[in-house]
């Protein structure tokens, strides 16, 4: 136990969170079917219906968004869209694992990642991330990530808003990571929580920005003064983007490679497929086979390279042959 702050140790050598007796949160909070209950009650729930096996669902009356109840991993959702419902194999691959679905109308919003620790209670959040996506084949796929600044509407609208989801989930310390949505309405709807450290390249994206990440917040004696002495007046933006692979097959080329390379904000390649590679789907709406950092000083710069890579990545940019 961490005699400054009480933060147990098992939080920082593990990485996770914790309640109030010092057990960790992974299996509690495993499942989006006990989230969502949760985030009724701290008043960010979408109106979600849970279905145990297809044939319950009603797919032809609206636009749904439909998600397996395991958190395991980012981009699981699918798209149902009123007379033309996703394919028999893709709806049968939410109940893969054999938990419900639960299965939620189609809300207007704009995603975002919400990283903090919390501290006795009470959550610090050290960044936040706008998510960029490309909708195609009833996949909605993660395709960029745009950094968030403290002090600013959406940033504090996510702090206030899911502190009441730890509070009514009970977690008492730790880092957590959130996805949520962001309604046109200024409301927020959780998607999922995570009793754990996000994922890069995110951590990475805060040290481009020279801003504290969840590991370091937890490094040191007080992770909450950390995370509020650690904020200072925003130097800019960072971002990544990951382009999709929609054919499987070995690689022959990257169309444009230098193109991609050369816009204003262009960091450096987070990583890149070779050609002779074999490039596979992903079975998901994340597929980061190749994925770039991006950096600048002005927002608008960031955001028009973003476009630009929106516009290539719908156009493709990986030369595959079928594998003889």
């Amino acid at each position: 136990m961490s005699t400054l702050t009480g933060m147990p140790d098992l939080c920082r050598e593990q990485k996770v969170a914790v309640d109030s007796s010092g057990t960790p949160l992974t299996e509690r909070l495993s499942s989006k079917v006990d989230q969502a209950h949760l985030a009724v009650a701290a008043g960010l729930a979408f109106a979600s219906t849970v279905h145990d096996q297809p044939v319950s669902l009603r797919l032809d009356r609206e636009r749904l968004i439909l998600r397996p109840a395991s958190s395991a991993g980012v981009g699981s959702a699918i798209v149902s869209e009123p007379g033309a419902p996703p394919p028999e194999r893709l709806l049968a691959g939410l109940w893969r694992d054999g938990g419900p679905v639960l299965a939620h109308p189609w809300v207007p919003g704009t995603p975002h990642f919400a990283n903090g620790v919390v501290v006795a209670g009470r959550l610090h959040l050290t960044d936040c991330w706008e998510c960029g996506e490309i909708e195609e084949d009833n996949r909605i796929r993660l395709t960029s990530v745009l950094n968030v600044w403290p002090g600013t509407t959406v940033f504090e609208l996510l702090n206030k808003s899911l502190q009441e989801f730890v509070r009514v989930a009970r977690i008492a310390w730790g880092p957590v990571h959130f996805e949520a949505v962001v309604v046109a309405d200024g409301t927020v709807r959780l998607v999922k929580c995570s009793p754990r450290v996000a994922g890069e390249p995110l951590s990475t994206l805060c040290r481009e920005l020279g801003t504290i990440d969840q590991a370091a917040a937890l490094a040191v004696g007080d992770p909450a003064e950390a995370i509020i002495t650690g904020r200072r007046p925003a130097p800019g933006y960072a971002a990544d983007y990951s382009f999709i692979v929609r054919r499987a097959g070995r690689l022959v080329a990257i169309a444009g490679l230098d193109e991609l390379c050369a816009r204003p904000s262009f960091r450096r390649i987070w990583h890149m497929p070779t050609p002779g590679d074999r490039l596979t789907v992903a079975d998901s709406g994340e597929s980061p086979v190749a994925t770039l950092l991006l950096r600048a000083d002005e927002e608008a710069v960031i955001r028009s390279d973003i476009a630009y890579y929106q516009t290539r990545n719908g156009q493709g940019i990986f030369q595959v042959a079928d594998e003889g």
